[in-house]
């Protein structure tokens, strides 16, 4: 698995316990991949023939249908699979506050992960969500019944709490007390579906029509941070949304973007940032900023990531809500982010309006190896012994932040150290609970 910067350069590098047998003399894969806030990988997807040489952990799939979760250093925690041979997940598995969320084309009576799925119409193919924790197990899951071929093509969850489905439909859509009805030979026409993200219950159905022996089909959607719903896809020949028609304008297909709006569908940026800067001092990092026509803005979030992509909040400064203004925030604890031998850390800020929307500003890059260190530690490298001048307590780390001893100081002290092995670690100084040094330590024999 491979993770690009903004620049296109490869940033991270995971090789995950999945293999592919290339013996199988037939087979053909639609995998499709997320990631979750603590790193792990979550993969989910179809295969189209059974045994079909895919491996996780060890273990080969049996069914065309699964998901699999790797840990953040590519490790196999866990698959689920189906228990037919029809079914997929056609649609990249979607990530929100720790929940997994699925779509699916299901047939009558397939099992998945102790979910039975039954179409009170017939057996034909039918749409399905399922939401699933990240340790495997199933939340909710659901699915239509239909009286024809109908698929799911994909999901999102919007930040007040509402999961949508799309697919598309030939004849009748009954999805709890909600149901659509297109007539004989119409074609395909797309569905919205909307579903309470806590229970799965049905909310409500809404159908995007095309004119009369042609088919469209949504091949995608996202929602927006301000509820807003976008859709895309491909069309036939004329796609009817409210009192605006579109139509294609040649060939076999176009593709459409549609637009679903919350009550307030306004893009209105909140803020303009003229200026943002994280700087080092000393052994913290001050961010400063400056803003321009501060309207109905509530306040700023500051944000702190080791990796450049995952971003968590330290710390909140209000907003004066008009005009232009400057603003600054420090971050005191940067000393502790070196464990483990990272380089660098990120920042940017998260800017809230009053309505709940935000955006964000770039992002700075500051380096934590340029951070001077207080800590005295000779010889370095070392072999079996090392003399440690300072006033406080030493932590030893190993590379991957796991605290692996610790002593006292109150000046020089000699530290036994040939219990550990060749390779990289750090040693961190701190005193009444404060972190005030970081130095590397290698050991090399």
């Amino acid at each position: 698995m491979l993770h690009f910067n903004a620049q296109g350069n490869i940033t991270e590098l995971v090789q995950l316990d999945m293999q592919i047998d290339i013996n199988q003399t037939f087979f053909s894969y639609n995998i499709r991949m997320a990631r979750t806030s603590s790193g792990k990988f979550i993969i989910s997807g179809r295969v189209s023939s059974s045994p079909n040489g895919l491996v996780m952990g060890g273990q080969p799939l049996d069914y065309p249908m699964f998901i699999g979760c790797f840990n953040a250093n590519g490790s196999f925690l866990w698959k689920r699979e189906n228990n037919f041979t029809g079914g997929a997940f056609n649609y990249r598995p979607v990530i929100n506050n720790g929940y997994i969320y699925l779509s699916a084309s299901l047939y009558h009576g397939i099992s998945f992960n102790g979910f039975t799925f039954v179409n009170s119409l017939g057996t034909h193919s039918m749409p399905g969500l399922i939401k699933m924790d990240t340790l495997g197990n199933n939340v909710w899951a659901t699915n239509a019944s239909t009286n024809a071929a109908t698929r799911g093509n994909g999901v999102a969850v919007s930040s007040n709490h509402t999961v949508y489905s799309i697919g598309d439909y030939p004849r009748t859509l009954l999805w709890g007390s909600h149901s659509l009805q297109n007539i004989a030979n119409q074609g395909y026409d797309i569905f919205l579906a909307k579903f309470d993200a806590a229970t799965g219950t049905v909310l409500g159905i809404d159908s995007l029509d095309g004119n009369f022996g042609n088919s469209d089909a949504p091949n995608a959607i996202i929602a927006d941070n301000k509820n807003n719903i976008y859709l895309g896809g491909s069309m036939g020949s004329q796609l009817y949304l409210n009192n605006d028609t579109l139509t294609s304008s040649g060939g076999s297909n176009d593709f459409f973007i549609a637009k679903y709006g919350s009550a307030d569908c306004s893009s209105v940026v909140p803020v303009t940032i003229t200026n943002f800067n994280a700087t080092l001092q000393n052994k913290a990092v001050l961010c400063q900023w400056q803003t321009a026509n501060e309207v109905n803005i509530a306040h700023f979030n500051i944000q702190r990531s080791i990796n450049g992509t995952e971003f968590n909040t330290i710390g909140k400064t209000n907003a004066a809500g008009t005009g232009n203004n400057t603003y600054s925030y420090t971050d005191n604890n940067i000393a502790a982010l070196n464990i483990g031998g990272r380089e660098s850390v990120y920042y940017r800020l998260q800017n809230i309006d009053k309505d709940g929307s935000y955006t964000y500003s770039k992002i700075e890059k500051i380096q934590l190896s340029i951070i001077n260190s207080q800590l005295s530690i000779y010889p370095n490298p070392a072999k079996d012994r090392i003399m440690v001048n300072g006033k406080g307590t030493v932590e030893l780390y190993g590379i991957t932040g796991n605290q692996l001893n610790h002593w006292q100081l109150n000046g020089n002290r000699i530290i036994d150290i040939s219990n550990y092995s060749n390779g990289i670690y750090l040693m961190v100084l701190k005193e009444n609970g404060q972190i005030k040094a970081c130095s590397k330590l290698i050991i090399a024999r």
